[in-house]
Formats: structure tokens, sequence, C-alpha cells
């Protein structure tokens, strides 16, 4: 998700992720529960019935906090599943929870009950929801602790909000102050400052500053350079050096553009992860280049990894999008070779 949970980051089902703190009875059915979701890696399928038995646990032990985050961790493990339904249930039930239960949770667990909502009621389109609950979740933080940290991904959310919507100025504002709010916790060589600066050269881009967008995403590869071993920090890492092959492509320099491709690659390779969060954008911009430069064959075969690559890294509606995108090249191609039957088949494949 372009936007921060608080819970967990993407791919990392551990064991350990339900266990409870407060409460000793239910420490065992967590254990299991534990058990049960690193054994659903593969279907991707949660176990529901158990988090649902795991909760009514502690809420009969009056462990408020615990259902808390019993609630979290299911919705950060349901959208990194991409399981919007169930994700926008817990989160429901979560903000539910904190709202009802605000005296009995400390203020981070509130604010996380908050902030993720708002999370996924950007992720499911409603906006305006979403910076309602962002801005309330700033305020109680302000108010009753002024965390820096916190606030700087509360200013983060908004900005990255604020690009949804297309409002780029308020985006880079909020940027703005988040990135001074990590330089106060991390230093000027953060890896939070690096993402940052990846998302300030994003919006630039957007409003078609090419030269700002550029010296943005080139401060952020400097500055994620010696986070790469962090699957979080790479992804930024991965997506500055396609934004700025894109902007390369576009001026024609198809050299530097296949140069930045290459480099995000050569990261990956190094690293070995085993996933890596749209690894087909990075065959879809290689299959561009080739493509601009008169290579259709081989643009063609471009496309094509990337829509097998596709088929791997998502499920259900963000799966047939990302298909059908790999789907429409293949049909620019043939569209390019003057095969027009094959390329109005493939446009045909891409819209159904």
């Amino acid at each position: 998700m372009a936007l921060l949970l608080w819970g967990l980051k993407p791919s990392s089902f551990l064991y350990g992720q339900f266990t409870v703190e407060v409460c000793p009875d239910c420490l065992q059915q967590s254990i299991q529960l534990d058990r049960d979701v690193k054994a659903t890696t593969v279907t991707r399928l949660l176990p529901h019935a158990g988090i649902d038995a795991l909760i009514a646990c502690c809420k009969s032990n009056n462990c408020y906090l615990d259902v808390s985050r019993v609630l979290s961790t299911a919705t950060t493990l349901s959208f990194n599943r991409s399981d919007y339904a169930w994700t926008i249930a817990y989160a429901d039930r979560s903000y539910d929870w904190a709202v009802h239960h605000r005296d009995q949770l400390n203020f981070a667990d509130y604010t996380n009950a908050v902030y993720n909502y708002a999370a996924v009621s950007l992720v499911m389109g409603i906006r305006r929801k979403s910076l309602r609950l962002q801005e309330e979740a700033i305020a109680i933080d302000v108010k009753e602790k002024n965390d820096d940290s916190m606030l700087a991904i509360g200013f983060e959310n908004l900005g990255l909000t604020y690009r949804r919507i297309g409002d780029f100025n308020k985006a880079l504002s909020y940027y703005d102050q988040a990135l001074h709010k990590y330089l106060a916790v991390e230093g000027p060589d953060g890896k939070s400052v690096g993402r940052i600066y990846r998302l300030m050269g994003v919006a630039y881009s957007d409003q078609k500053e090419r030269d700002k967008a550029l010296l943005y995403f080139e401060q952020s590869l400097d500055k994620l350079d010696d986070h790469l071993g962090e699957f979080f920090y790479f992804q930024s890492y991965w997506y500055a050096c396609l934004d700025i092959a894109k902007i390369h492509l576009e001026a024609g320099e198809t050299d530097k553009a296949l140069a930045f491709v290459k480099k995000g690659f050569r990261e990956k390779e190094k690293k070995l992860f085993e996933f890596v969060s749209d690894l087909h954008q990075g065959y879809l911009v290689w299959g561009d280049i080739l493509l601009a430069r008169g290579a259709s064959e081989a643009a063609l075969s471009m496309y094509r990894k990337a829509e097998q690559t596709a088929r791997v890294e998502f499920a259900d509606f963000d799966q047939h999008r990302a298909i059908a995108i790999c789907v429409g090249r293949q049909g620019r191609v043939y569209r390019q070779q003057e095969r027009c039957d094959t390329a109005l088949n493939y446009y045909n494949r891409a819209l159904g």
C-alpha cells in the first residue's frame, strides 16, 4: 500500500504477530492462531473464526488493549493479502472499538486505530473520510503527546492523500512538514528522509516539473542507498529508479532510462528479496524503452514477462488491473507492427 499502516510491513508473516501481552488466559489461543495464520500464507485466507475467538477471549478478560492490537493486526494482514472486504471490516471494528474504549487504551494504540482506518478508507476510495480521520489523529497527537515520529507519518499520509485527490501543492506542503519531523527524529541521513524525497519527486513529476522531480529522486536514491537491506526502504529505492527512468524516457533519453531500470533490477538481485511489490512495473518500463528504440519483438517479450509477473504479484481486482495494463502494452506492439487484428484482440482482452 502506498499509505503507511501502523501494523506489519508487507509480507512479514512472522510468528508471534497475534501474541497478546496483557491476558495470560488467552496466550495459548493466540499462539495457536499464529500457527494457523502462518499455515495460510499460500492460500492467503486468514482464519477469521480463530481471530474472532481470540477477540472474544480478550473481551471476556477485559483486556481492551489486546482487542485493539488483534484487530489492528487483522486489518493489516487482510490488506497485505489483498483481501479488501475483510480489511475494511476489521478496520471498521478496530476504529469502533478504539472510539468506545478511548479511556482504556494508551495513546499509541488509539491513534494507531484511527490512522489505520484512514489508510484503509483512502485505499477504498473514501478520500474525504480518510482526510478527516488523519486530521483527527494528528490533532490528538499534537494535543496529547506531540510525538515527532508519529506526526511525521501522519503528515506523510496526508501528503499521499492530497496527491491522490490531485492537490499537489498541499501534498508537497505536508511532505515538507513530514520531512522536517523525520529530520528531527532520524537526522539528515535517515531512511525515512530518503522515502520522503522520493514522494516529493513524484509530486513534482505530476506537475511536469522535470528538473525538480529528478533532483528529489536522485536525493532519494542517495539517502536510501545505505538501507537497501530493509525491504520497506528498498521498495522506495525501486520506485525511484523507475520514476527516474520514466522521466528520461519521456525526454527521449533511452540510454539513461535503461540505466536506471537496470540499476533497480541489479539491487533487487543483490538483496535476493523473495517478493518485490510492482516488480512487473520494471518489466513494463523496460519494454517501453525497447519499443521507443524500435525493438518491438524484444519489447513484446518484456511485456509478456510483465504479465507473467503480475499474475503472481496480485490477487483479485489489483491483479486484473495490472494484467490489463500488460496486455494493453502487447496490443501497442502489434499496432506498431501494423498487425491490426491482433492488436484489436489484445485491446479487447485488456478491456475484458
